[in-house]
């Protein structure tokens, strides 16, 4: 049977360091972001003044809003053809409804019609049996 090996200290001390950084890099990098947003750090090679930062940050967030509403008239054109097949669906299928009701009703009817008629036949056939009673006893 084989021991399991444990992995050394030094590899995860390097790891960690390596973690570390990589935290540090990215702290460093978001605070250089923050400086060139506001106007304390070059963005270019050229020189762009601290003055002309908030224009550029105006011209993004112009950028941004654009695409954002461009984005979204797509996305409720999309919805509203979606909502234009839906009512096309139900009314399809409201009208096949619809039709599937009016033929069980005229089923049913045409059932009532024959129990009804068990009714009325009943009356003629007891008037009938009284009439040929009354011929074969004589009392027409």
């Amino acid at each position: 049977m084989q021991e399991e090996q444990k992995q050394p200290l030094v590899e995860n001390a390097g790891e960690q360091n390596n973690e570390n950084k990589d935290k540090k890099k990215f702290q460093e990098g978001f605070k250089r972001l923050m400086n060139m947003l506001n106007g304390n750090e070059s963005i270019f090679r050229v020189k762009v003044t601290g003055a002309s930062v908030p224009g550029l940050i105006e011209k993004l967030t112009e950028t941004r809003r654009k695409k954002a509403e461009e984005d979204f008239l797509i996305a409720a054109s999309a919805l509203l053809d979606k909502k234009v097949e839906f009512d096309r669906d139900v009314a399809k299928k409201r009208r096949a409804f619809e039709e599937a009701i009016a033929a069980q009703e005229k089923d049913f009817l045409k059932a009532m019609n024959d129990v009804f008629g068990l009714i009325e036949n009943f009356n003629d056939i007891q008037k009938s049996y009284a009439e040929t009673f009354d011929k074969l006893t004589g009392k027409e």
